[in-house]
């Protein structure tokens, strides 16, 4: 064997031994994506099986509690972590990004964001009884309370102005080029080529073409006047976080994410403390039962006796005895 060959074998070895040294990824280190059909219900109801990428189980907030959910594969990976248990939860600055949007969106640290872009949205019934996701969700949605004055996030001109059947405002911020909707709106206090500032009140929180009462905020990169419907299997808004984070100067708060065990953790701490708290409070009960009741001392017993103990003196109790004569 020639010396080239030899030398090229070798170094084969050695990119073969430091491959072999570097930390196998897994499920603990970064999400995994799934390809795998799923099924979903659109609003013909009609039940389609669509195979997708996606992440599989996401530990994330939907409208009324946390829970499992899948996430399109088209959300970048960064913006999740993974907990001790290898569960999915959204990353921190997701958090931080949405609390900034809700915030300017109603002009206070009220309400709470409710679904997240690229969420699977509820898992509904098909007419054929078989179950499905209604879409995947094109953006943020969060939930104040009916009638809640919603303000705009952005400088920019009005390209709608809500009077269609999803309450849907758009408007166009230049700097960014880039259309902000603003969905469900109700009370809407804007005309189409109006232009509004950052903070301007722009309409109220409604429920238009929705079940119940919340606001959907949704990206589209350009100049555009109708929303994405979230009722689809393929993901076609624009990423809102990097976008927001920018346009909203997000400073990272360094919180912990939200995770199932993380979750788990906290509920146990809280049963733990509630539980001490059970036994502290009884335990007071007791004894304020005791102090206004208390416990009246013993009586003596007395110990009557049939006979003098021995070692006593014969005159115990009696005078000397005399020789004298009794007194007449």
């Amino acid at each position: 064997m020639n010396y080239r060959i030899r030398a090229c074998l070798l170094c084969l070895f050695s990119v073969w031994l430091a491959l072999c040294a570097l930390p196998v990824a897994s499920a603990e280190d970064t999400p995994v994506v799934t390809h795998d059909y799923v099924g979903f219900v659109y609003q013909s109801r009609a039940h389609r099986e669509k195979k997708v990428y996606f992440y599989k189980d996401v530990y994330a907030y939907n409208h009324r509690e946390y829970l499992l959910q899948p996430f399109d594969a088209a959300v970048p990976e960064r913006f999740f972590v993974v907990d001790g248990q290898g569960r999915y939860a959204l990353a921190p600055i997701v958090m931080d990004v949405a609390d900034a949007v809700r915030i300017a969106l109603y002009g206070g640290d009220v309400g709470k964001a409710a679904l997240f872009y690229g969420q699977y949205t509820e898992k509904v019934r098909a007419a054929n009884k078989r179950w499905g996701y209604s879409g995947i969700h094109e953006g943020l949605d969060f939930i104040a309370e009916p009638g809640h004055p919603l303000y705009a996030l952005l400088d920019g001109e009005v390209l709608r102005n809500g009077s269609n059947k999803d309450g849907a405002i758009a408007i166009y911020n230049e700097e960014y080029n880039t259309t902000i909707f603003y969905l469900h709106t109700s009370t809407v206090k804007v005309k189409v080529g109006e232009r509004v500032q950052a903070g301007d009140l722009i309409a109220h929180e409604g429920r238009r073409g929705a079940g119940s009462y919340y606001t959907h905020i949704e990206v589209r990169f350009g100049h555009h006047t109708s929303p994405k419907p979230y009722r689809n299997a393929v993901l076609q808004s624009d990423l809102p976080y990097d976008f927001f984070s920018k346009a909203l100067n997000v400073t990272p708060s360094g919180r912990a994410p939200v995770t199932a065990e993380s979750i788990f953790e906290a509920e146990q701490r809280r049963l733990a403390e509630e539980a001490e708290a059970e036994a502290a409070r009884k335990a007071a009960e007791e004894e304020a039962l005791r102090l206004a009741n208390p416990t009246p001392a013993p009586t003596p017993v007395i110990e009557l006796k049939d006979e003098i103990s021995d070692g006593l003196p014969d005159d115990f109790g009696f005078a000397a005895p005399t020789n004298e004569p009794d007194d007449p």
